[in-house]
């Protein structure tokens, strides 16, 4: 019986010894490394040990906390790891380098990794020198030369932000600053060459520029792995600067700048731009045709790309421009700059700077802060900003949500973007003419709305309050957004490029899938739809693995399995398909039952393809289901008369409510107020 007693007390402490670890494998080429390093850094920790003769590394008794797992070898070599608790073991952080991905670039030697379906990755490649210290504030340059191999393995930090679920921190962390000022990094997929294709062989670049309200967000949320092995492209996915540390606009900022470059603030814009100059660099050496980049992306990924369709200095560094749930919500400069009485935003860089003199006590409050500002010339101005640490900054802030907050983007500074109406310029034709694809989700506002505690219980997203409420509010809202950054812009590109010798290449979509199932009490189709960013994994191919995947995975079930695969399937085809020739058609090798048409401005004729599945649910004035062309165009008076005659909200304070939070939201449509519009003071304020 002693004997028993004993075993099972080893048992346990060996369980429980287990239970303490961090441990991996380093391998290259799938034999072991031996005698590598590797780090272990958390809150006051700070672990080293090697790699045995199997090229394992353990760390033992480690207690729960977030960690830093490091291969001190040069490159992005560098996994973070959550450790719930002392007694949980955390596995398999392995580094997996593969010589066969070896490539030569501008900078230097690079080495990857290859992907479980077989495809080749590299994981933060530095394309800029990293804008921190001195650089913070100043436009991306080429990342400097290094003189041993590169280990791309990992993904970078993502850029300083907020911390919410879209850059997956455990719940303990949002709210709080995350990232880093050294951020600008990109990951590459390609097919697995056996020889790198060359002239007429290289393949199409699909360079994907990640939203997030330009707050924050980040390029390692995504995975290109199924596009490039599927179709064979070659996939970017790019980090670049936000918020505050991306467009903080001020005359101290631009103090002594000598040309024209340097007196502009947009310094996130300018990081994709010199991004994409390094795809012309160097993307030939992974099998990339630089006649063929195109550019896409979602929510404030796709405010950048209508930015560079606009911008002089991007001319000729992409020929294809998809633009997913995007728009064109510039900044004037004098918003991004001025004091709020003189016609500044909330957080202009000199309220900006007015709160963090009284933060750090150097004055009593705002109205002292601005005499205190006043009165410093612009180099003290500047020194005083780059003297504040990220914390500092983003604790200005505490209006964020989702990691989000109101700040002054895009700016119309006259340099990097025209200082002009979007509008206009698109129909002086004064933008890149090349290929377009842009489209909306049916219910983009159905994301914000479900956190909002007038529409939901507690803003907690589960049970809604007002059924009928909310399916209005959302309809109308989301319907704005197809109104002005889709449907009228469609129109105005289509007037310009119907007339070009290749003929019209402007294509509308409007993503529907609305199949997720009930959990409990909450029907999620209801609550979500076809929300705002739902359509990215679908775009991907990764119908199985959406971003931010704690609040998206509750869209998944086994009976929406079937459709949400090959809807997946149909669109990333029809996105390879505008990669390759700036024509979705009928997708990749004409696999598609139905020929995405382009936009056509004459009545009655179709205008955009509707993405999705025959067994949509919702709403039963939605009967035709599947992918259909369709000839449904909005415009801003039909909408606006829409919402004014519609009767079926349950109270006019409703029908006020909506039209108020549709034409008064200057976050997203600050540049479509309409001044004139007399019919909220009329009917509401009475």
């Amino acid at each position: 019986m002693n004997v028993f007693f004993r075993l099972f007390v080893i048992y346990i402490f060996i369980l429980l010894l287990a239970g303490c670890r961090v441990s991996g494998q380093v391998t290259r080429n799938g034999d072991p490394v031996v005698d590598a390093e590797v780090t272990l850094q958390g809150e006051s920790v700070l672990l080293t040990t090697v790699t045995d003769s199997d090229g394992y590394y353990r760390f033992n008794d480690v207690d729960g906390g977030i960690y830093k797992v490091n291969l001190v070898l040069p490159g992005s070599t560098t996994i973070d790891i959550i450790k719930p608790t002392k007694n949980t073991s955390i596995n398999g952080i392995n580094f997996s380098i593969q010589t066969s991905t070896t490539r030569q670039l501008s900078s230097g030697t690079v080495v990857g990794s290859i992907e479980n379906n077989g495809t080749f990755v590299w994981r933060g490649i530095p394309y800029a020198t990293p804008p921190v210290e001195e650089r913070r504030w100043q436009h991306a340059v080429a990342a400097q030369s290094w003189e041993e191999e590169y280990l791309a393995l990992t993904n970078a930090q993502p850029c300083a932000q907020i911390a919410d679920i879209t850059i997956e921190v455990p719940l303990s962390k949002v709210g709080e600053v995350a990232g880093a000022e050294d951020c600008l990094y990109l990951n590459i997929w390609t097919p697995s060459f056996d020889s790198i294709p060359v002239g007429d062989e290289t393949k199409p670049v699909m360079f994907w520029i990640h939203g997030g309200g330009n707050t924050t967000g980040g390029s390692s949320l995504y995975d290109g792995k199924m596009l490039a092995n599927r179709y064979g492209v070659i996939v970017v996915a790019v980090s670049y600067r936000l918020g505050v540390f991306g467009w903080m606009s001020h005359p101290a900022l631009r103090y002594g700048a000598a040309d024209s470059i340097t007196q502009s603030n947009n310094y996130g814009l300018t990081d994709i731009i010199r991004a994409l100059h390094w795809v012309q660099e160097n993307i030939g050496q992974f099998g990339g045709d630089t006649d063929r980049v195109m550019i896409f992306g979602e929510s404030a990924g796709g405010y950048n790309v209508t930015a560079l369709l606009a911008s002089p200095y991007a001319e000729g560094i992409f020929h294809r421009a998809a633009t997913q749930s995007g728009g064109f919500p510039w900044a004037e400069q004098t918003a991004a700059e001025n004091y709020q009485e003189e016609g500044g935003a909330k957080y202009s860089s000199r309220e900006i700077i007015n709160r963090l003199l009284v933060n750090d006590n150097t004055a009593t409050d705002v109205d002292e802060a601005r005499i205190l500002q006043d009165e410093m010339i612009d180099p003290e101005i500047e020194l005083y900003l780059r003297s504040q640490s990220p914390e500092d900054l983003l604790s200005l802030f505490d209006d964020a949500a989702f990691g989000m907050y109101r700040y002054s983007t895009i700016i119309r500074d006259d340099i990097v973007i025209p200082d002009q109406d979007p509008f206009e310029l698109i129909s002086a034709g004064l933008y890149h003419q090349v290929p377009i694809l842009l489209g909306s989700n049916r219910d983009e506002f159905k994301l914000f709305m479900a956190f909002d505690p007038e529409f939901t219980v507690g803003g907690l997203g589960f049970l809604i309050r007002d059924k009928n409420y909310y399916a209005l509010t959302s309809h109308y809202m989301s319907q704005l957004w197809k109104a002005t950054a889709v449907d009228k812009a469609a129109r105005l590109f289509s007037a310009v490029q119907g007339d070009s010798v290749q003929g019209n290449s402007v294509y509308a979509y409007r993503f529907d899938w609305d199949e997720q199932p009930t959990i409990l009490f909450s029907d999620i189709a209801e609550i979500t739809g076809a929300t705002h960013s739902l359509e990215i994994p679908f775009v991907f191919a990764t119908p199985n693995k959406f971003p931010s995947s704690d609040f998206f995975a509750v869209m998944l079930s086994p009976a929406n399995k079937e459709g949400r695969v090959a809807l997946a399937n149909s669109m990333s085809s029809y996105w390879a398909a505008f990669a390759y020739t700036g024509d979705p058609g009928m997708g990749v090798n004409e696999s598609e039952p139905v020929r995405w048409m382009p936009w056509d401005n004459d009545q009655e004729t179709n205008k955009m393809i509707i993405l999705d599945t025959p067994q949509g649910t919702l709403q039963a004035t939605l009967q035709d289901k599947g992918i259909r062309m369709s000839q449904d165009e909005l415009t801003l008076d039909s909408f606006r008369q829409a919402l004014r005659d519609e009767a079926g909200f349950t109270n006019h304070d409703q029908k006020c409510r909506t039209y108020l939070r549709t034409f008064n939201n200057d976050a997203w449509y600050r540049y479509l107020i309409d001044s004139g519009d007399t019919w909220y003071q009329e009917n509401c304020m009475q």
